[in-house]
């Protein structure tokens, strides 16, 4: 398994009701790839599963989630992924999605850029 660090932070405004700053950090997680599989070879497409923990907006927590990636021209990854962050009080709930366009860094790894949508459930 290799180990993954994953780092978000804020590019753009959310709303005109922003609490936010631009380049505030959102995320910052270390963790481990669970599985990977592929999908088809033409083009290759793999499915990759992973599981985190680390600070979301200042709570504990620990993330679970899996992303697909697309082999396309010149070697751009074309992936999309969809993922559950809990509060490990158990207090908290984040689902996202995301989509993006990566490339390979070195061997084993991957870069990617795109945007993340977070969701969080009401509580009333």
């Amino acid at each position: 398994m290799v180990g993954r660090i994953c780092r978000i932070s804020l590019n753009t405004r959310v709303s005109n009701s922003a609490t936010m700053v631009l380049g505030e950090l959102i995320e910052e997680s270390r963790g481990k790839t669970t599985n990977e599989r592929v999908l088809d070879v033409d083009p290759p497409k793999v499915v990759t599963s992973f599981k985190m923990e680390g600070n979301f907006k200042g709570t504990l927590c620990t993330e679970i989630g899996s992303y697909t990636a697309v082999l396309g021209e010149g070697g751009i990854l074309q992936g999309e992924g969809y993922g559950i962050i809990t509060s490990k009080d158990g207090h908290g709930m984040t689902t996202w999605k995301g989509k993006g366009m990566g490339k390979f860094t070195g061997p084993g790894k991957v870069s990617f850029r795109g945007s993340i949508f977070f969701k969080v459930p009401s509580t009333g």
